[in-house]
């Protein structure tokens, strides 16, 4: 997808003009999140070509892109939106759900001995999974 498809898309989403030149934290917001989607979307959108396409400098850019997490959830919901929406990679989604119970699961899990953990694979895990994957 190309950065200007990619900036009506997102501009349309957030009911912004990226290439307005204001400190208003809603524009400043969605400028860090078009930059984070726009470079990981596809590395070939260089920095500096992100920067043409919105006019600012490559710096600023960057700025945006290293500083990204600190906008508010609203505009991460917005950006998975999009992400789910035209079936980018799930890997670039400010919330993935499945991480955070995967983390939870291990944590609970480091707690078993072996034998313990070898007995929950084979009788409840396998089982529960071939189920899962039957339905």
């Amino acid at each position: 997808m190309t950065i200007k498809k990619l900036k009506q898309i997102f501009e349309d989403k957030f009911d912004v003009n990226l290439k307005l030149t204001n400190r208003k934290r809603h524009l400043m917001y969605s400028k860090k999140v078009f930059v984070k989607l726009a470079y990981d979307i596809n590395s070939k959108h260089s920095f500096q070509k992100i920067a043409d396409e919105i006019d600012l400098t490559h710096a600023t850019v960057l700025r945006h892109y290293n500083t990204v997490d600190e906008v508010y959830d609203k505009y991460k919901v917005a950006h998975d939106e999009i992400i789910k929406d035209y079936g980018f990679p799930s890997q670039l989604l400010f919330y993935q759900e499945n991480n955070k119970v995967i983390d939870q699961i291990v944590s609970m899990l480091k707690t078993l001995e072996h034998h313990q953990l070898e007995d929950l694979k084979n009788n409840r895990i396998k089982p529960f999974i071939k189920m899962a994957l039957t339905n």
